[in-house]
């Protein structure tokens, strides 16, 4: 049964990454099919018509932190925050980024930008906590 799920759910993302109706849509079924190299590439496309598009950017974010790219992901999570700064997501991923590419002062600030907002959002507390 989880196989047929599995499979259906695949091949639904496939026809997604097939579409090209929407510049964003690619990139979203690339990254869930796991191929997140080619989800950048379709994400920074997307930038390159509209630079300030929030879901190609914060999605790009998200992508390029599961590449491993945390200094990356920090920059695009910044940008994000230029255009969106009360976006307590963005705000996490960004503490995150940071934390992960060892800047624990910045993620530390990031982590408490949160918690002035929210001050029970738990994903920050948890960053906040690392940063120790």
């Amino acid at each position: 049964m989880l196989r047929c799920l599995a499979a259906g759910r695949k091949q639904r993302y496939g026809r997604l990454v097939a579409w090209d109706g929407d510049e964003r849509a690619p990139a979203r079924g690339l990254f869930a099919l796991g191929r997140y190299s080619e989800a950048e590439a379709a994400g920074r496309k997307a930038l390159a018509h509209d630079a300030d598009n929030y879901l190609a950017a914060s999605r790009l974010a998200w992508t390029l932190f599961s590449l491993k790219r945390y200094a990356d992901a920090a920059k695009m999570y910044a940008r994000v925050l230029t255009l969106y700064p009360s976006d307590l997501e963005m705000m996490t991923g960004l503490g995150y980024s940071e934390l992960r590419a060892g800047r624990k002062r910045e993620a530390s600030d990031a982590f408490r930008a949160v918690l002035g907002i929210l001050p029970n959002h738990a994903r920050a507390r948890e960053g906040l906590a690392a940063c120790r």
